[in-house]
């Protein structure tokens, strides 16, 4: 397949995850402190990126690539403007904390479309 199509398939990706998917936060956790002039204390230096993804329940049989466990869940995102998901960044989803457990890129030829992530409570 061409280049062109691929970057097609990646529009048309990124254009139903955002009309279908719902807001999140992906959190980033960098290595280093920050000094916070409000609590005087240093903290871990944090980047959080607002995304939209779809949420699915992770079933091993889907994804035979990912170490999936009873709870876990998938967010397909779109790989443009997200950061590379990688352990110990989290997602914020209704207000819930989840830790990004792996994440198995689609991403036929060198044109990386989405990300699917999998995601544990905690």
């Amino acid at each position: 397949m061409s280049a062109s199509l691929y970057a097609s398939v990646g529009r048309t990706a990124r254009q139903l995850i955002n009309k279908f998917g719902k807001r999140m936060i992906y959190r980033q956790k960098k290595d280093g402190q920050v000094y916070n002039d409000q609590t005087m204390r240093y903290e871990p230096s944090i980047k959080d990126t607002p995304f939209k993804g779809i949420r699915k329940n992770a079933k091993i049989e889907e994804n035979p690539e990912l170490p999936v466990q009873l709870g876990d869940c998938i967010i397909l995102a779109a790989a443009s403007g997200l950061p590379v998901p990688a352990v110990p960044d989290q997602i914020i989803m209704d207000g819930e904390t989840w830790s990004v457990v792996d994440s198995a890129p689609v991403a036929p030829g060198d044109a990386l479309l989405v990300h699917n992530i999998l995601i544990r409570r905690g």
